[in-house]
């Protein structure tokens, strides 16, 4: 739908004619793009769906528009669920969200690890940086952000049909082509899971996954398995 429209995310766009909107993406509108009255826009619900709408009035941080036609987006939301220990430098979480949720991703768990080397996010940012994600790719499905797991905590609650976990160790592992259905996949820190917790995980349903023969950094292996996961 008008892919050359500004698009916006706005979480509970209604089916009504006339609509309020108000928050960050407004401030966004009226401060950063200085759209105004009259203009033409699309708003995403992060649910699938779309509105093509036209603004009435926009004061700050609050606009009012009125709806002219809505539609569901082309996109599926994807069962790709990945766990990644947070990378001592924030920007290289930072960068493989954004890339994550531009190729296809349903939702990221911060993972807390014994060997992880950051155990505070600001999920704020995170929210900002995947809602821009999406804008920009023309994706219409909001991943979940869950806070920040601890690794024993997410392999006995997890729920998903397919439960794997990449790491170095030798042994016999599968390949994450061709696995369709819902999916989860453990990435761990620099230094990679202690033998302890790959072993709690395999005694948990996991199935330990091959992402090549290179060591790569944390946000490359976990940008590996979303790109194996989605070709």
């Amino acid at each position: 739908m008008h892919p050359e429209l500004h698009r916006f995310y706005h979480p509970s766009l209604s089916d009504a004619i006339e609509q309020e909107m108000e928050g960050p993406e407004v401030h966004h509108m009226s401060k950063v793009l200085r759209l105004k009255e009259g203009e033409e826009l699309v708003l995403l619900n992060g649910h699938g769906k779309l509105a093509h709408v036209r603004l009435e009035s926009i004061r700050k941080d609050r606009c009012t528009f009125l709806l002219l036609e809505s539609t569901t987006g082309e996109d599926q939301i994807s069962p790709l669920h990945v766990a990644m220990a947070p990378t001592k430098q924030i920007d290289r979480l930072e960068w493989f969200l954004e890339k994550a949720v531009e190729m296809g991703i349903g939702s990221f768990t911060p993972l807390m690890s014994e060997r992880g080397e950051r155990d505070r996010l600001r999920m704020d940012r995170l929210e900002r940086i995947t809602i821009s994600a999406m804008k920009q790719s023309l994706r219409t499905y909001f991943p979940v952000l869950h806070e920040a797991t601890e690794f024993s905590e997410l392999i006995k609650s997890s729920q998903e049909e397919n439960k794997h976990i990449a790491h170095c160790y030798d042994g016999e592992k599968a390949s994450l082509s061709g696995v369709s259905g819902s999916t989860l996949i453990l990435i761990g820190p620099e230094g990679d899971f202690s033998l302890e917790e790959v072993q709690s995980a395999l005694e948990k349903g996991f199935t330990a996954v091959s992402l090549g023969t290179s060591r790569l950094r944390t946000e490359t292996a976990a940008m590996k398995a979303v790109a194996l996961f989605n070709q």
